[in-house]
């Protein structure tokens, strides 16, 4: 309630103000890109985008960019992600990187609600040279609001048959030429579909909030100061494992719960596999930025904190007693230091140069979850253990753009030195498996190559070679008897060929790439079943095109969005195996398979349509739809039950603006009522999924000025 009554204050107070001007200064904002880095594949959208089609969280970017899939596994916290058909070994290390305003977001923080957002970025090849952090595949690259160019303020509040929302974002001059601040908040509550036979109460319901402020201060007109805070909370109970049959009814039948895990191994399939999954979270983030504007660079320095605490249980047959210390947890602290220096050079020449340190801590493992012991069912492990991770991170990169003439070439190199230790008082497997410390050291040497060719002012053709190292580590939950031991680095290839090109008076644009990946010694999480454990293997590759149409105009606005992507597992001898794991062997053999979300074929369409116009009065239909083919939701297991077929999911609404500061949209998500499966845990007979939201219809108003 508070909220709300927040909300409408900030509403009254805007339109007091609406006539208010208030003297701004024209401010360069803090800008990384190279002519090379803005030359790169990358695929942008702005807000208005975002908000015409229903984009409410990072989950739900792979809506507009067909060659990214990125879903929950079984847990709002921890994502799979794949990139082009290529995926992380798990959820502890992933192949994209995600950054907010210039910060790398913690692994157990790629799940965000979407606030105050400017525009995303979907950026492919590696990012690492112009960013400190690593990025073996690419990253999402996340830019929220800046006051400094002008004032702004937003409320809105929305409803639908699954979810509320209530958001406020507001950017201001408060001493004029010197001083900014903005705020924001957006509060997200999940209604939830799936409901309880013998209760009649919603079961997957949850509630998420995110808040931030920052202050942008100008001492004087060559140095610029941000300082920024942001607070994130779930807790959900949305994550619910169901049997196929359950997906197709959304129903529970009698509602009766399972007794325990073994019974799920037995493959049932109309009971609840648990009445009460959770996941909470909870993140704090801060940082300072300081830029330097010299005449002919920016030095910038950033000073970042966060800290993220993770706590759930989602598993089938799995109870724990307090949902508010017991269960799964994973918290993470990294604090980071990056100076960057981008000069302008003669001749048109421009380069960067930047230092970066990192430091990460891992802290996870169980409290008092009834999984058994090595010795007893039903998961062989001991439900209370942890495993700690430190790691140390530094870098040195540049990147130089040399013009000549129409051809721009462009080198960059990063160097990188990672230290990991890991500390195992309670390892799941004791007593068959002792504490343990240990440490590891790695180093790598990366180079990136890109070519450019600008044809005119309208066309442009560029070509790419680039490696990334994907550091070693340990085990974050030591299964496996090697786990004691650190895995390996992994090293990824990539070659690009590109061209864009603007037509009709710039009101057509085609971008197209063709790439190749090359991953060597790549780290995957192995073995059958639910005994799996972290390795290194062998190659997997990956061949496609990305391309995109788009068209803006008066009336008239769309996109047409296409990935085409073939990924194997190599049929080298080091993709075949086993792991030893409670004294017995788990095999492998992904020898010319098909990783798994890695769909030959991805789609996504857009389209805004201007119905009517008139004085301060406009209505626009947006609708967006999105095609996947089939693909397999497990490295390892490509039998039926377990490969999703090709869906179709559609979006729209209904856009009515009026009195210069207020729209009222009427929209649907999932059109269709598509049922998809978005995670998947086998065991046994037991077959577990998890699944993408059903249909929903709600309105939703605005006010911005």
């Amino acid at each position: 309630m508070k909220t709300y009554i927040g909300m409408f204050g900030l509403v009254g107070l805007l339109w007091a103000q609406q006539d208010l001007q208030t003297p701004l200064v024209d401010v360069e904002t803090q800008q990384y890109a190279t002519k090379a880095e803005s030359s790169q594949s990358s695929n942008l959208k702005n807000a208005q985008m975002l908000e015409d089609h229903l984009i409410n969280t990072t989950t739900e970017l792979p809506l507009l960019f067909p060659s990214l899939q990125m879903y929950p596994q079984g847990s709002d916290v921890f994502p799979m992600i794949t990139l082009r058909g290529m995926s992380g070994p798990d959820f502890y290390s992933y192949v994209l990187g995600l950054y907010v305003d210039g910060v790398p977001q913690s692994p157990n923080f790629m799940l965000q609600v979407l606030g105050d957002v400017e525009s995303v970025r979907l950026i492919n090849g590696a990012e690492g040279l112009f960013y400190g952090e690593n990025a073996p595949l690419g990253l999402i690259e996340i830019k929220t609001k800046n006051p400094l160019q002008q004032n702004y303020a937003k409320a809105s509040i929305s409803a639908s048959n699954l979810q509320e929302e209530v958001l406020g974002e507001i950017g201001w001059n408060l001493v004029p030429s010197q001083l900014w601040l903005k705020a924001n908040v957006r509060y997200l509550h999940d209604n939830g579909y799936l409901k309880d036979p013998k209760t009649h109460r919603m079961l997957n319901t949850g509630d998420s909030v995110t808040t931030g402020f920052t202050l942008y201060y100008l001492p004087f007109v060559e140095m610029l100061v941000t300082a920024h805070y942001d607070y994130h909370y779930t807790l959900t109970h949305k994550d619910f494992f169901l049997s196929k049959s359950q997906i197709k009814d959304l129903s529970f039948g009698s509602g009766e719960q399972i007794g325990g895990y073994e019974e799920y191994q037995q493959g049932v399939t109309d009971k609840i596999f648990n009445l009460n999954p959770f996941n909470r979270f909870d993140a704090h983030n801060a940082n300072v930025k300081i830029d330097y504007y010299f005449a002919d660079s920016t030095l910038s320095s950033i000073t970042a904190f966060q800290k993220v605490d993770t706590l759930g249980n989602t598993y089938p047959g799995i109870f724990v007693q307090d949902n508010g210390k017991d269960g799964y947890y994973y918290n993470t602290y990294q604090m980071i230091e990056e100076l960057k220096l981008h000069h302008y050079h003669q001749y048109g020449i421009e380069s960067i140069f930047g230092a970066y340190y990192k430091f990460f801590f891992l802290d996870n493992g169980m409290d008092n979850v009834p999984t058994g012991s090595p010795s007893e069912p039903p998961l062989y492990y001991d439900g209370t253990w942890r495993a700690m991770e430190t790691i140390n991170t530094a870098a040195l990169y540049g990147d130089v753009s040399l013009p000549y003439g129409d051809w721009l070439f462009n080198l960059g190199l990063r160097y990188q030195i990672y230290h990991s230790k890991i500390d195992t008082p309670l390892p799941p497997m004791r007593p068959n498996m002792q504490p343990y410390t240990d440490s590891a050291l790695f180093n790598a040497l990366n180079a990136r190559v890109n070519l450019i060719y600008r044809i005119d002012s309208n066309h442009q053709v560029f070509t790419q070679l680039s490696n990334t190292t994907k550091p070693g580590g340990f085990s974050k939950f030591p299964f496996a008897d090697t786990d004691t031991l650190p895995y390996q680095q992994e090293q990824i290839y990539t070659f690009e060929f590109g061209y864009s090109g603007k037509f009709l008076d710039t009101a057509l644009r085609l971008d197209s790439s063709a790439y190749g990946l090359l991953r060597t010694h790549a780290q995957a999480y192995v073995g059958e079943g639910y005994n799996k454990s972290i390795a290194n293997i062998g190659d997997v590759y990956a061949v496609g095109m990305d391309v995109e149409l788009s068209y803006r105009g008066e009336i008239f606005g769309g996109f047409l969005s296409s990935n085409v992507s073939y990924a194997r597992f190599g049929k080298d001898s080091k993709n075949e195996g086993f792991l030893i794991i409670n004294n017995t062997p788990s095999h492998y053999d992904v020898r010319g398979l098909t990783p798994r979300f890695s769909p030959l074929l991805s789609l996504s369409a857009g389209a805004d349509w201007v119905l009517f116009a008139h004085a301060d009065h406009q209505i626009t239909l947006s609708s967006l739809i999105r095609f996947s083919s089939g693909y397999f939701l497990d490295d390892f297991n490509h039998e039926e039950d377990l490969r999703q077929k090709p869906f179709v999911l559609m979006n729209a609404s209904l856009n009515y603006r009026f009195l210069r500061h207020y729209e009222l949209n009427f929209f649907t998500e999932n059109l269709t009522n598509t049922r998809y499966i978005t995670s998947v845990l086998w065991d046994g007979k037991g077959r577990a999924y998890t699944s993408g939201d059903p249909i929903s219809f709600g309105v939703r108003l605005t006010y911005d000025y």
